[in-house]
């Protein structure tokens, strides 16, 4: 609504070209008078126009004037979230919360899609909060999106994008696991070698032997071959093979 004052009249007439708008005339006092234009809600999204024609009079004639009324149109809906990302431990049940900003006065999870089963989400207010309802009792992590929609209709943010929040919950930590077979190695006086095989979660074992009368041949992931020179001494001697990863180690006794 807005209120304009005229002077110098006797008296007037105002016309509208939509009927969006409304006039309101005052009565004429000592030459004065007041006109107030009140708009009718815009419920488009389009900007809208029209003019008010007005006729004056007074005792030196008469004259007309113009007014061209603008009035914007409503915002698109929208509907935005922050933060847009969140990250769980495997074993995480910690609450995250999330804040909405949009042009409707509520809103809900986007039922046109599915919400990832291993994630319990409650609304209060402006407010989501997400958490994780289960472990991830897998070594690869999960990840899903939790998609939101405003009481207007609204399912893109403020930029144009889709109002969703991407979700991820790590992978479980596996130990590293290291079996070596044989358990022991033990030869004659004569050069000998022997092949050993290894079981390991964590393909990055590492190898060494003591002393320098073990010599390490040809190794793969999964097993690793041995030398030992012939003992020219009347007296036995033992070495030792030592097999690690990052958490474990094994040593195997050579005699």
């Amino acid at each position: 609504t807005s209120t304009i004052t005229l002077t110098n009249v006797t008296s007037y007439t105002a016309s509208e070209t939509a009927s969006w708008i409304t006039l309101s005339k005052g009565a004429v006092s000592s030459g004065k008078s007041t006109l107030t234009i009140t708009l009718s809600a815009n419920t488009s999204t389009s900007g809208r126009s029209a003019t008010i024609t007005l006729t004056c009079s007074n005792d030196d004639g008469s004259a007309t004037a113009t007014i061209v009324v603008g009035q914007t149109g409503k915002p698109e809906p929208y509907i935005d979230v922050t933060p847009t990302t969140v990250t769980f431990g495997a074993s995480s049940y910690s609450q995250q919360t999330f804040t909405v900003t949009q042009t409707g006065s509520s809103f809900s999870l986007d039922s046109s899609y599915t919400k990832p089963s291993w994630l319990t989400t409650s609304i209060s207010g402006n407010k989501l909060y997400i958490t994780p309802n289960s472990a991830n009792t897998s070594t690869t992590a999960r990840t899903g999106y939790v998609y939101l929609k405003g009481d207007d209709g609204a399912t893109t943010t403020s930029s144009g994008t889709a109002c969703r929040i991407y979700v991820t919950q790590s992978g479980a930590t596996v130990a590293d696991t290291l079996t070596v077979s044989p358990t022991t190695w033990s030869a004659t006086a004569s050069a000998s070698s022997k092949t050993f095989t290894v079981t390991s979660n964590n393909s990055s074992w590492t190898v060494q032997s003591y002393p320098n009368w073990i010599t390490m041949g040809t190794k793969t992931t999964t097993n690793v071959t041995f030398s030992m020179s012939a003992n020219t001494t009347t007296s036995s001697r033992s070495g030792t093979i030592v097999f690690k990863h990052a958490t474990a180690s094994i040593t195997k006794s050579v005699t």
